[in-house]
């Protein structure tokens, strides 16, 4: 995909979400950092994000923004998603505010009795992130045995 790197496109309309490989991939919410999905968007299929926590939506538009938005997700894959999710403790706090928030509206949507496999499975990777978080603020804080529960 060399041909469609950022810094050979032009600013002009283009629907690329397919071609760039971006189904599936994820982007963190510049306010709060929680992991975002790519979507392609119902007319022209370019591709945005939406953060519920935050109430932002984000498109991506012409070849260059695009093409960098390629760039970042392919980088992504070099760097652990921990890395997109630390920062300062305010950071932490705001994502872990944010997760909490998620799971609660996923929990909602699960059946007493006919439960969903993959959204039982998503709460509980929830938790898990929430966990570590916990474990990075107690850290921050000089907390060993909180940290120490990781």
């Amino acid at each position: 995909m060399a041909e469609l790197s950022s810094k050979s496109f032009c600013n002009v309309n283009v629907t690329l979400f397919e071609k760039l490989g971006l189904t599936g991939k994820t982007f963190p919410c510049p306010l709060c950092r929680t992991t975002l999905d790519l979507r392609p968007s119902r007319t022209n299929g370019k591709p945005y994000c939406i953060c519920n926590g935050c109430g932002i939506q984000i498109f991506f538009r012409g070849k260059q923004g695009i093409g960098r938005l390629r760039d970042f997700v392919e980088d992504q894959k070099q760097f652990p998603l921990s890395e997109f999710n630390s920062g300062s403790a305010v950071d932490l706090f705001t994502r872990l505010v944010n997760l909490r928030e998620q799971k609660k509206q996923l929990t909602e949507k699960q059946g007493l009795i006919f439960r969903d496999k993959d959204l039982e499975n998503t709460i509980l990777a929830i938790d898990k992130e929430i966990e570590k978080l916990q474990g990075f603020l107690a850290e921050m804080a000089g907390n060993s045995t909180k940290a120490g529960k990781q």
